[in-house]
């Protein structure tokens, strides 16, 4: 506790609500940290959307009943998975996170667009597994970057602030998913005429939208970083003894 709070010694009910606050205006300042929850929250809400319809989009549009919603809860099982794990061996070489975040999420949301659009169980299947892929890496690196970007005396009222948001986003899909599916059932011709593909797409939608927002924010960190003079210098130096050493070896042979 801070010392001032310690001081009062007695119980304080507002505290928990104070650094709710804190958090949430921490998280309101600091961009590098906003957009990782906002990100964060985006996906799922979006994924809330796929986990509410998964079934009714396998037995009424995919026509393939318990068999073929298993195959997409498995096919995205293995894909977060695998993204962990994948970034659990190669994520200290990542140096660049939140390029890598919004690249995922923008990868989750087209692959959640394209799986909207599918016919079958196993095409269904392929494009919810690469969105699993990227759901991985972009919880893995977006925890990451948090950790690495706020420092210990503010980091719990930050992942307090996340976890509401992300829940309350969470919370939210749940509800809205069922209704929206039912509400835009018919309304648009071809393929748009289920509510559930239409809910699917719109929950894609927003995931790719919070990937691209990601990327254009911090586009300058795509770019090739120029090289200082100094270690310009240290590197053409090394290259001048390198050469020197392999004549003397030569001229001694």
């Amino acid at each position: 506790l801070p010392a001032e709070r310690a001081a009062r010694s007695r119980l304080d009910l507002k505290a928990p609500l104070r650094d709710m606050a804190d958090g949430f205006k921490f998280v309101a300042g600091f961009s590098a940290v906003r957009r990782t929850v906002v990100g964060i929250s985006a996906g799922l809400f979006g994924g809330g959307a796929l986990f509410v319809l998964g079934h009714p989009f396998a037995d009424q549009v995919l026509n393939s009943g318990d068999s073929g919603y298993g195959a997409l809860v498995t096919s995205l099982g293995v894909g977060v998975g695998l993204g962990m794990v994948a970034m659990t061996f190669w994520g200290r070489m990542v140096q660049r996170r939140e390029p890598l975040f919004g690249g995922s999420l923008l990868v989750t949301g087209v692959s959640i667009i394209a799986a909207a659009f599918t016919v079958t169980v196993a095409g269904a299947s392929a494009w919810i597994f690469l969105g699993g892929v990227g759901t991985g890496i972009a919880y893995v690196t977006g925890f990451t970057h948090l950790h690495a970007a706020v420092t210990d005396d503010i980091r719990g009222r930050t992942f307090a602030a996340l976890f509401a948001t992300a829940r309350a986003a969470l919370l939210v899909s749940f509800g809205l998913a069922g209704i929206g599916s039912a509400a835009l059932d018919g309304l648009f011709p071809g393929m748009l005429g289920s509510g559930v593909r239409i809910v699917i797409l719109g929950s894609g939608v927003v995931i790719l939208a919070s990937g691209m927002g990601t990327l254009w924010a911090v586009r300058h960190q795509l770019a090739a970083e120029p090289m200082a003079e100094g270690d310009f210098r240290a590197l053409r130096d090394a290259g001048d003894a390198a050469s020197w050493m392999r004549g003397s070896r030569r001229s001694d042979k």
